[in-house]
């Protein structure tokens, strides 16, 4: 006996994770139990196991926390907070915001087996976030942290935590 998915939820799937295997594998499984003992996961389906997530379960939260917000250094956090919106913003407006602080104080951050990476600029942490594939790239030439759940995070968060 196989599982269906509709397609609209496949792709809600993949425009929420920002593809990102291990959380479009948690909102699969979150729609999956939430299918009421259906053949089919529909669109209603994997949107009630997003809910879930979000409201009872905390899966969401805590995935971002752990695999994206304690890996990134105070200067990849202030890009992330420009890239927020669905339409992006242009690199030029983030690498020419650089304020005397962000100069001043260059940040380490640990990447799990990887050596620390220095930032020392709003533009380096832009260039490494794009890198990583943290953000993405528009077709408008802005950019945009990947993933619907991403940047829905990072605007109802306190950024400095």
């Amino acid at each position: 006996m196989g599982i269906e998915i509709e397609d609209d939820a496949v792709k809600m799937v993949f425009d929420d994770s920002g593809g990102h295997p291990r959380l479009a594998r948690l909102l699969s499984s979150a729609a999956y139990k939430h299918r009421e003992g259906k053949v089919t996961i529909t669109k209603e389906d994997y949107l009630k196991g997003v809910d879930w997530l979000q409201e009872e379960d905390g899966g969401i939260d805590d995935f971002i926390r752990e695999n994206v917000w304690m890996h990134v250094s105070e200067l990849e956090r202030k890009v992330l907070g420009f890239c927020s919106s669905k339409e992006g913003i242009k690199s030029a407006v983030i690498d020419s915001n650089n304020n005397s602080e962000s100069n001043i104080h260059t940040t380490q951050v640990e990447l799990s087996e990887f050596e620390p990476v220095e930032f020392g600029t709003l533009k380096e942490a832009r260039q490494h976030l794009l890198a990583t594939g943290v953000l993405e790239t528009l077709d408008n030439q802005s950019i945009r942290a990947k993933g619907n759940l991403l940047r829905e995070w990072i605007r109802n968060n306190d950024l400095t935590s």
